[in-house]
């Protein structure tokens, strides 16, 4: 009756292992490893794709960083402004600052400093040669401009941009969030 068939259908079970794999009684071989030569195109891929996914697991471990460091000496206040300012310099969002990142904010705040200059500086607050600023180096860096250790000029510059930007941090986020809209939208029409 209907469309139900009266006889059985009988499909074959998808099975993503090779047929070597088991006995010819269906039972699977225990302790059994397929040996398959790759080929050139799976040897590419597996190269291309391993250093996606370390660049990757980089990125992850930068973000948990970002999102779960705590420090002593700055308050929960204190340490949302270092994660604003991070942001500022961070501008693709991976949790790190390279150094392309760094000169493109320095330019746009007016910092006239060679790029010889900054990449001695950029040098030196990367402490693990990553080529990258991780946060809990940029809170360092934070630590030592605060502190008055961290001398030199394009240092004094970063260390101002980011004491006013915290400043400025703070004020907005004392606004209402549709004051905080307004404020955007007035930015937006200049």
């Amino acid at each position: 009756m209907g469309i139900v068939p009266s006889f059985p259908i009988q499909d074959t079970p998808v099975n993503y292992q090779h047929p070597v794999c088991f006995h010819p009684t269906g039972s699977e071989r225990q302790n059994f490893q397929l040996h398959t030569s790759e080929t050139a195109f799976e040897k590419i891929t597996r190269k291309h794709f391993v250093s996606l996914m370390d660049e990757r697991e980089d990125m992850i471990h930068a973000k948990k960083k970002f999102h779960g460091t705590q420090h002593d000496t700055w308050t929960p206040s204190q340490m949302a402004d270092i994660r604003s300012q991070f942001q500022t310099f961070d501008q693709n969002e991976d949790g790190i600052i390279d150094f392309y990142e760094m000169s493109k904010v320095l330019d746009q705040f007016g910092d006239h400093s060679s790029l010889e200059e900054r990449k001695k500086y950029f040098d030196e607050v990367d402490r693990d040669h990553s080529n990258a600023i991780d946060f809990d180096e940029f809170v360092e860096l934070m630590n030592k401009v605060i502190s008055g250790e961290a001398r030199g000029e394009l240092i004094d510059r970063l260390g101002d941009l980011c004491v006013h930007g915290g400043e400025k941090a703070r004020k907005i986020r004392k606004l209402s969030v549709l004051d905080q809209i307004k404020m955007r939208d007035r930015k937006s029409v200049v």
